[in-house]
């Protein structure tokens, strides 16, 4: 799947939290209104914009977020590569857990009509997962670490091609019930990233 800025900076930053169960029944997720509109982000040499809203596929459902990402080098211009055949949203569902929100990042492209029900079709429902709080204009964003599953007793498995890589296998509600009470166990808190809103 196509990675664009905004998660290659999180990718970047530290490892990713995959998962073979979303937090949520997809038909129960929510759009967390919250997050919609423009975000920026400058870290040292790093900076990029994020936009993130609802899809406008027709037959997607309401509760998918779709977000785009644009990043800048250190002179100020545009990462323009050719992208070509990559995908360039990245979709994803929310869910709140406790205090936090979380991205359920699914790897399948909706950006064409019929791919959600394709996507439903094959039951997978594997994903990536992020953390993240609005307060005010400030989003900010926990990326997670596949490593503080073994060390919490967390059942995980080998992810195929990612040497060394673990995906959480346990059920939907242990992870839950796990990030009802130890959120900060997966989600490190030096691994933040934060974002402010941009006014339109």
């Amino acid at each position: 799947m196509a990675k664009n800025p905004f998660l290659l900076l999180c990718l970047c930053l530290t490892g990713c939290l995959k998962s073979k169960v979303l937090l949520e029944d997809p038909a129960k997720c929510v759009l967390d209104k919250k997050l919609v509109g423009f975000w920026s982000m400058v870290d040292g040499k790093s900076k990029m914009i994020a936009a993130i809203g609802p899809s406008k596929v027709a037959d997607n459902p309401a509760n998918l977020v779709c977000y785009q990402g644009i990043s800048f080098s250190e002179e100020g211009q545009l990462d323009d590569d050719d992208q070509g055949n990559k995908q360039r949203s990245e979709y994803a569902f929310t869910v709140t857990v406790g205090n936090y929100g979380y991205l359920c990042l699914v790897a399948h492209d909706f950006s064409k009509q019929g791919e959600y029900a394709k996507w439903l079709a094959t039951k997978d429902q594997s994903c990536e997962i992020y953390r993240y709080l609005v307060d005010k204009d400030t989003l900010t964003v926990w990326p997670g670490e596949f490593s503080k599953l073994a060390e919490n007793g967390l059942k995980s498995e080998a992810v195929p091609g990612f040497q060394g890589m673990k995906k959480y296998a346990g059920t939907r509600a242990e992870l839950i019930e796990f990030l009802k009470t130890k959120p900060d166990k997966l989600f490190p808190d030096e691994d933040k990233i934060t974002f402010k809103r941009v006014a339109l």
